[in-house]
Parts: structure tokens; C-alpha cells; sequence
């Protein structure tokens, strides 16, 4: 699925352990190298991590404390060096005016929590063909 000799890291930014080691399982079915995944616990933190690794997706949960989802994905889309990384939402939040206001901010796709290994995969997969 992956070239190790390109291929760019994928962030997975939730505050959950719990959620950030499935989400890593998961990737792991799909075929994602267990050391081209990097994660962090909120929006602060994975800022930090952006200009040290050359991050080709980020998977972001919604509701962290310290910075949030939605303020990290401003943040992204402000800066001209990051804003053309993609962005998936994974989140249990389902609300429609919320979902709607980040599809405006170029958003790649949504997960609803809890979802499937192959769910996950068909996102990845979208994104490298968009990305080829």
C-alpha cells in the first residue's frame, strides 16, 4: 500500500490512548507501516510535530482539550505550509451545521467513531489516488 522511500507520515491527533492505538491498529490492517504513523494528544502538540516530519495525512478527532479539532484545522488551512495537507475527521460527533462548516475548510473525509478497519482504508486510499 505504502513505498517506504516516499511515503509521508500519517498524524493521528486524538486525546484518547485508547482511540490513538485503534486508530494505529487499524492503519496497521490497512497496510500502513507501524513507523510511518506518529500521534499526538491534542491540536497544541500535533502543531509541534508538523514542521519536524513530512506529514502527508492527518486523521483528527473533534473534541480535545488544550486545542481542539476545528482550531487545528484553522490553523492548518492559515498557514501556507501546511494547508494543503489533508485532513480526515474521526469523532462521534455527527452534528450537520458543525460537519458542514469543516467540509467548507477542505476536509477529506469524516469517520464516525466507531467505525471499521476497511472505512478507514478506503479513506487512505481516496486520499493517495487524489494525491497521485
Amino acid at each position: 500500500m505504502t513505498d517506504s522511500n516516499t511515503a509521508k507520515q500519517i498524524l493521528v491527533v486524538d486525546d484518547s490512548p485508547i482511540i490513538r492505538k485503534y486508530i494505529r491498529r487499524a492503519l496497521s490492517v490497512c497496510g500502513v507501516q507501524d513507523d510511518q504513523v506518529l500521534d499526538a494528544e491534542n491540536g497544541k502538540v500535533a502543531l509541534s510535530m508538523l514542521s519536524e516530519h513530512d506529514i502527508g495525512l492527518v486523521i483528527l478527532d473533534l473534541n480535545m482539550p488544550v486545542m481542539d479539532g476545528p482550531s487545528f484545522l484553522l490553523y492548518l488551512r492559515m498557514h501556507e505550509e501546511f494547508n494543503t495537507i489533508p485532513v480526515a475527521i474521526v469523532s462521534t460527533e455527527c452534528n450537520v451545521l458543525k460537519r458542514s462548516v469543516l467540509e467548507r475548510l477542505g476536509i477529506a473525509g469524516y469517520l464516525r467513531k466507531p467505525f471499521a478497519p476497511n472505512e478507514l482504508k478506503s479513506l487512505i486510499d481516496e486520499q493517495m489516488e487524489a494525491a497521485a
